[in-house]
């Protein structure tokens, strides 16, 4: 139920944001991963839903809601992410289609492989670029994860991702690359986040055999603040 009330939330909070003299709308459905910048950390699935309005001088703002699978063995973390975005001029389809020949020619003549010059191709047909910074405040529903042991010679080693407290509030930016057709955009969307609360933890304990049992040697704790996204969108202009 708190899973249920806080999505309710965060639909009345996103459209409270949006305002009414808007010169262009968009909505997006996004899927990407979610990557905790530490070593050993796993890719975790990310699923979004998020409202754009933008002026037309391409200054605009964003809300939205997003699931996160888990956060390192921590599962169900839901965001709210709210943004300020700049969107530049949009490049017609004639000239984005010269311009990824061109591009491809380039490719060709330099040497390039096949797939240098499929790349090439593709850079020179994006649309336009949008570049945006803004806060996620959040909810992380799962549970601590279960320790992971390893035994070695005289001891034993620990490792798990420790929640300390419900909520997060991260400091995100990122940018996005844009391809149009029609009403339509496909974005391919890297950004960076911090997490000013670190409500959850990486935890690595080691002990040793001792004679009065385990003696433990190394405790270690270290909060889970830098984290990379790599979302691809679907978006509908109106």
């Amino acid at each position: 139920m708190r899973i249920i009330r806080f999505l309710l939330l965060a639909a009345f909070v996103s459209c409270s944001f949006i305002p009414a003299g808007a010169q262009g709308r968009e909505v997006a459905f996004s899927a990407g991963v979610n990557v905790p910048m530490y070593k050993g950390a796993g890719n975790d699935l990310m699923l979004g839903m998020d409202y754009s309005w933008f002026r037309r001088s391409g200054l605009g703002f964003r809300a939205g809601i997003q699931w996160t699978e888990s956060i390192s063995n921590v599962d169900d973390s839901f965001g709210v992410p709210l943004a300020v975005v700049y969107r530049t001029i949009s490049i017609d389809t004639p000239e984005r289609l010269a311009g990824g020949f061109a591009g491809a020619a380039d490719a060709v003549w330099s040497g390039n492989s096949g797939l240098g010059v499929v790349g090439a191709f593709l850079l020179g047909l994006i649309s336009d670029f949008e570049f945006f910074a803004g806060v996620t405040p959040g909810y992380t529903a799962g549970s601590s994860s279960l320790p992971s042991r390893d035994y070695f010679a005289g001891g034993w080693q620990e490792d798990w991702t420790e929640k300390y407290r419900d909520f997060f509030f991260s400091l995100d930016a990122g940018f996005s690359l844009n391809y149009r057709i029609w009403r339509f955009r496909l974005k391919l969307m890297p950004a960076f986040h911090y997490n000013l609360i670190g409500n959850c933890a990486s935890r690595y304990m080691e002990a040793h055999d001792g004679s009065d049992g385990p003696v433990v040697t190394a405790d270690e704790s270290r909060p889970l603040r830098w984290f990379f996204t790599f979302n691809g969108a679907l978006a509908y202009s109106f």
